[in-house]
């Protein structure tokens, strides 16, 4: 964090929250009725979309200074 413009460290606080709300919602609502197998899934699919944003953040972040 200490490589981010002021600028950018106020969207890291806005995706987090915003990551926090579609988490729960997903934990809450959606998976309510879902099997073990399908939850597992569910999850390691949100870790590999996570993973994706976070590298995608870094890569345009690097470019960009």
């Amino acid at each position: 964090f200490q490589t981010l413009d002021p600028k950018l460290k106020k969207l890291i606080w806005l995706s987090a929250m915003l990551y926090g709300v579609a988490a729960l919602k997903v934990l809450l609502w959606d998976m309510s009725d879902f099997s073990l197998i399908q939850k597992i899934v569910v999850f390691m699919l949100i870790g590999v979309c996570m993973l994706g944003a976070a590298f995608k953040f870094q890569k345009v972040t690097a470019k960009s200074a």
